[in-house]
């Protein structure tokens, strides 16, 4: 399948928008390229990460304002990676003694959204 250039468009724009492409933190040398050449990485790796994770059976929540909305997009895919994540790390960390898993599923889902 052939890559079009809206989703090459695309990329850059989810790249700058959602990974803080715009905004390197190093200025000398090559540490800019570096920056911009580890976000697209990161890039790709949550787009493997959300493909073998669908595969399993992991899926996007369909919001009520958004129904139409069939594929995913990048921003899906993250938040579902850092909810994945957190809630292994929530787990881990309290285990059987974590009570309330409603409200933490509020939670994470909000976090995951706003980081």
């Amino acid at each position: 399948m052939p890559i079009s250039s809206w989703s090459i468009e695309d990329t850059f724009k989810n790249t700058k928008q959602f990974l803080g492409g715009q905004e390197p933190q190093t200025w000398k040398g090559q540490g800019p390229e570096r920056a911009a050449l580890l976000r697209l990485w990161w890039s790709s790796v949550v787009g493997l990460w959300y493909r073998s994770e669908e595969g399993r059976g992991g899926k996007v929540k369909i919001r009520p304002w958004y129904p139409q909305k069939v594929p995913p997009g990048f921003p899906e895919a993250l938040a579902s990676l850092r909810r994945h994540r957190w809630s292994q790390r929530i787990l881990s960390m309290f285990g059987k003694r974590l009570g309330h898993d409603q409200k933490i599923e509020v939670l994470l889902e909000a976090l995951s959204k706003a980081a």
